[in-house]
């Protein structure tokens, strides 16, 4: 089987998460999970370019495959200035990875949630949930809601590429 290498996105004017995984054989293999900070003295610009600068190094150190990202939604309580940006930063991202010829595809965040925390036979698909499951219970270290998302915006494209069962073993990372 090709080894496929995923890179999962939640992007975000401040803190962008990312989480980089490898499937071989129906195998989950977390790779490396982190954020990208944003200088908020930075103009907007500038931060899109830092995000740049921090995929090239991630694409230099692994042959990534597929993309997926967080598709972006209006929230009132944010404003429509951060939603445009949001919308500015999506479509770099997707401009991005088209220019470098590498599978990308959005998921909505109920989409990619509600059916993670169904794989793990979480009692709901709150933010709150998936970050204190995420922490407690796979042991994740040092890490925000950003990078938590990313975690699970990777596992949902798992369970997607691998065709998975809702029943069968949870356990899905490898060391």
């Amino acid at each position: 089987m090709i080894k496929t290498i995923i890179l999962a996105i939640d992007p975000a004017l401040t803190t962008t998460g990312y989480s980089i995984f490898q499937i071989k054989n129906k195998t989950y293999i977390q790779l490396e999970y982190g954020r990208f900070k944003l200088d908020n003295n930075l103009n907007y610009f500038d931060r899109i370019i830092t995000v740049k600068v921090q995929l090239d190094k991630l694409l230099s150190k692994y042959k990534i495959t597929d993309v997926v990202i967080e598709d972006i939604h209006y929230q009132a309580r944010s404003g429509i200035k951060v939603y445009k940006k949001l919308a500015q930063m999506q479509f770099y991202l997707l401009y991005y990875f088209f220019n470098l010829q590498i599978c990308t595809s959005l998921v909505q965040v109920n989409s990619w949630r509600h059916l993670v925390c169904k794989f793990y036979g979480l009692e709901n698909a709150k933010k709150s949930t998936w970050y204190k499951f995420i922490c407690n219970e796979m042991i994740v270290t040092d890490i925000d809601n950003n990078t938590a998302d990313a975690i699970g915006i990777g596992i949902w494209k798992y369970i997607n590429l691998t065709n998975l069962s809702l029943s069968i073993n949870k356990d899905i990372f490898v060391d």
